[in-house]
């Protein structure tokens, strides 16, 4: 009998079916990984705006404008000051002695699934549906 180099093709679909099945597990749970990682960095954001706005009203005596304020006075990066970081977008609001930023994922269910929001307070809020506002419940 001649002796052939090389693989079956029931030996190639059994690799190529466990290569499917692991693809079809992993790739889920990579995504929501991906989802919290982005969450946990839009709250690290809020966090530095927190402190940035603080910083900002300290040095001159009122609140910033627009993220690009905070952003040219050196508080915050230039990711930040552009709204967008993380698969997440930011919109910052003042009016007067109050000020806002939400936390909106730039695609729901993809880029993440809450949407956040923190004010002058201080309290970090959370949607499960995207959009937070000063009414939505406390992040715990």
């Amino acid at each position: 009998m001649a002796r052939r180099d090389g693989f079956t093709l029931v030996e190639l679909s059994v690799v190529v079916s466990v290569a499917a099945i692991l693809l079809v597990t992993a790739v889920p749970n990579l995504m929501n990984a991906k989802k919290s990682a982005n969450e946990i960095s839009a709250l690290g954001s809020l966090k530095a705006f927190t402190v940035a706005s603080q910083q900002y009203r300290t040095r001159f005596q009122r609140y910033a404008r627009t993220l690009q304020n905070l952003g040219t006075t050196g508080y915050v990066d230039s990711l930040l000051s552009a709204g967008r970081r993380s698969g997440y977008r930011f919109t910052y609001t003042v009016n007067g002695q109050r000020w806002s930023v939400r936390a909106i994922p730039l695609t729901q269910g993809i880029t993440g699934d809450r949407g956040f929001y923190v004010d002058e307070t201080g309290v970090f809020r959370v949607d499960p549906a995207g959009t937070a506002t000063s009414s939505s419940p406390p992040v715990k």
